[in-house]
């Protein structure tokens, strides 16, 4: 048998360390990519609501009759459905009446304090179909599991001017399509 030399015994060192380093790098990449991946679709609730708080009364349409010109804020939000959940990111849209409204300021609800720390996505006034227009909000919370908002959580409150005359309507889509909301269940 023929010794081996020095460049072939560095390249089975080199070889056999990135032999054993590959999966110990793909185990911390994974642990780097869990994000909250516990959806919370079928445990929340999008609501409406012309007061500037979230809770009472869940609406998931408003149908509104102003004057052309005149302005109207709607307050979008979401009311979990246990009390142990505890939500961290939620991607929504609202459609309107694009013959008769158009958003003109959407405050997202982002703070320190706030329910959400960033907000990831918004556009507003853009075509659905022929008869609405949507706005498309996504927010997540950079908080740890305690921090975070359950129950009645405020999403935006979003300002719509009429632009005709006419009864309008606000909602969310049919059936929550185009919802993605994740979180935690801290009863677990």
């Amino acid at each position: 048998m023929k010794a081996l030399t020095k460049k072939q015994i560095i390249a089975i060192i080199l070889l056999l360390g990135l032999l054993f380093s590959l999966p110990v790098a793909i185990y911390l990449t994974k642990q780097k990519q869990e994000i909250r991946p516990r959806a919370l679709q079928g445990n929340a609730d999008l609501c409406f609501s012309t007061i500037d708080s979230a809770g009472g009364s869940c609406q998931t349409g408003v149908d509104i009759d102003t004057s052309v010109g005149e302005e109207i804020n709607i307050l979008a939000w979401t009311s979990l459905t246990r009390s142990a959940l505890r939500i961290s990111g939620i991607d929504f849209r609202v459609l309107y009446d694009k013959s008769k409204l158009e958003v003109v300021n959407v405050s997202p609800q982002v703070s320190d304090n706030g329910p959400f720390t960033q907000v990831m996505h918004l556009s507003y006034n853009e075509s659905f179909d022929s008869r609405y227009n949507y706005l498309r909000l996504s927010e997540i919370a950079v908080k740890s599991d305690d921090q975070l908002a359950g129950g009645s959580v405020p999403l935006a409150n979003i300002t719509f001017r009429m632009i005709s005359s006419g009864s309008a309507t606000i909602k969310y889509p049919d059936d929550n399509s185009y919802l993605e909301i994740v979180g935690k269940d801290v009863g677990q």
